[in-house]
């Protein structure tokens, strides 16, 4: 009866807290009203650099309306041509796209998996949970922030340098795991305890991982690679990825493992990424610059400031999946029992 709880909570969790949210994220992004008429250069500049489907082909209320309608149907293949990758370039994909699998795989896979390395010591309580996850959510958002800041500081090819000497330091917190002769303090609170062994045993190999995707997008984009010019893409393998580690632990590593052997095995998997990110760095240093042809430039109208209307609605949305996974984690572990 308490596997099948598990099982039906974690479910719960992951529609919940991911597919949910997203999906209702896609519609209110889908059903919003078109730009206004001012943008028009932009985007229409914006079309140039990224070919996207033909227009609906929806007519207005005159002839002139019906006439381009006419026209854009009798030659579309002159303002879309068709665009062939080569063998080369199909690798550079699928070399950042598996390098996208495995970090976010290795992101989502730690975060059970350390609290599960805690619970001998501390026991499965919710403020366990809620301190763990206080500790990792802040590490993301120091991770996003570090690639946005290390991108701007120093451009992405001295960036990607400076991230492979901080991939290979990680190496030496490697096998990830609670620090020896660690004991939580016998009273008081052991949240201090519980964020330091967190930062001690796998901070920076966390750190590592989770700065993996927008790095990887702004290593691409300055590339001349075609698809660098709308690198987003990757975020499909990204999302792969985070699913693939949340149902790993609790469905194969967890019940046939040991806490040893999970460490190695996720120790090896941040081995394989380091190779990855090698890879796509040497891809990066030899490949020469996208191109910024100067037509582009002078037609490309200056984009309007972010109100603060919209970033908080950024903030709303990105806090909904925070805090129901939250809420449901917690939900478990005060009436289930590890």
């Amino acid at each position: 009866l308490i596997a099948l709880q598990l099982a039906s909570t974690y479910w719960l969790f992951l529609y919940v807290s991911w597919f949910a949210p997203l999906a209702l994220v896609a519609m209110f992004a889908a059903y919003r009203d078109p730009a206004p008429a001012a943008d028009a250069p932009a985007r229409r500049s914006a079309r140039r650099r990224f070919p996207g489907p033909p227009a609906s082909g929806r007519r207005g209320p005159g002839p002139a309306h019906e006439g381009m309608d006419r026209e854009s149907r009798r030659a579309p293949t002159a303002t879309l041509p068709r665009r062939t990758s080569t063998p080369r370039q199909l690798v550079v994909v699928a070399l950042f796209s598996t390098t996208l699998v495995v970090s976010a795989g290795l992101v989502f896979m730690v975060q059970p998996m350390f609290a599960r390395f805690v619970l001998p010591t501390l026991g499965g309580t919710p403020a366990v949970w809620n301190t763990a996850m206080l500790f990792f959510q802040t590490a993301l958002l120091l991770a996003y922030v570090y690639a946005h800041w290390a991108t701007r500081r120093f451009g992405t090819r001295r960036q990607a340098a400076l991230h492979l000497a901080v991939v290979a330091a990680a190496l030496l917190i490697l096998p990830i795991g609670v620090p020896d002769s660690w004991a939580p303090p016998e009273t008081g609170s052991p949240v201090l305890w519980l964020l330091l062994v967190l930062l001690v045993g796998v901070g920076l190999p966390f750190f590592v991982v989770s700065s993996t995707a927008p790095l990887l997008q702004s290593w691409l984009a300055d590339t001349d690679h075609p698809d660098g010019r709308d690198p987003y893409f990757l975020y499909r393998a990204s999302n792969i990825g985070s699913v693939l580690g949340l149902l790993s632990y609790p469905l194969l590593v967890e019940p046939n493992l040991t806490l040893d052997d999970q460490s190695w095995v996720w120790s090896a998997g941040y081995g394989a990424l380091v190779l990855l990110l090698t890879a796509c760095a040497l891809v990066l240093w030899r490949s020469p610059r996208a191109p910024t042809p100067a037509a582009e430039e002078a037609d490309e109208a200056p984009s309007e400031p972010i109100s603060w209307g919209r970033r908080v609605r950024w903030i709303g949305l990105a806090a909904v999946p925070s805090s129901l996974m939250l809420g449901v984690t917690t939900s478990m572990t005060t009436n289930v029992a590890p």
